[in-house]
């Protein structure tokens, strides 16, 4: 009770709309704006070591798709559905067309929708609606699209605290069995 469904385009701030990034982002640089790739947040984890450079120039032509701390960067081509959050260090930095820059408001909890799109339910939704045969990909008009079934703002944070203290678990039985194993 209490509930509503809602797309993920309401869920974002209403100046920074889900877009995604860099079309062609030229050679990679030793200086320049640091760009994220899909191949950047393999299993959900950024990997900041692999992180390309491009001109200011491009840059600048893509101003609308730069990352702020906080923001969720959701995969939409080749592998669709990874998502991961933007940290502190990648303030400025770009995205390419395989990403979906995410600027959660701040009245829904970030972390709630970062689990909800994790979950079975939203994954399945976004392959449903791949498309294309050499590259496979969800169209930014689906992603903002999808629907969020939004609680209370309360019920946002107790979802998510939750379902972090069962990761925590799971991870903690993980690492035992492994000391256990070795």
């Amino acid at each position: 009770k209490g509930w509503e469904l809602i797309t993920l385009r309401d869920a974002v701030l209403p100046d920074r709309p889900i877009t995604y990034g860099i079309l062609k982002p030229g050679p990679e640089l030793e200086e320049g704006v640091p760009y994220i790739r899909v191949a950047d947040f393999p299993g959900n984890k950024l990997n900041l070591t692999t992180i390309r450079k491009t001109s200011p120039q491009m840059d600048a032509e893509f101003k609308r798709s730069r990352l702020r701390p906080g923001d969720l960067l959701l995969s939409i081509r080749g592998t669709v559905g990874r998502l991961v959050v933007i940290p502190d260090e990648l303030a400025g930095a770009n995205i390419t067309q395989d990403s979906a820059r995410l600027s959660v408001q701040p009245i829904v909890n970030r972390d709630y929708v970062l689990w909800y799109l994790r979950s079975a339910m939203a994954q399945d939704r976004m392959i449903g609606s791949t498309k294309g045969v050499a590259v496979r990909g969800i169209n930014i008009g689906d992603v903002r699209a999808l629907q969020l079934p939004l609680p209370s703002r309360e019920e946002q944070d107790e979802i998510v605290r939750r379902v972090e203290a069962l990761f925590a678990y799971s991870d903690r039985l993980e690492a035992r069995h492994q000391a256990e194993g070795a």
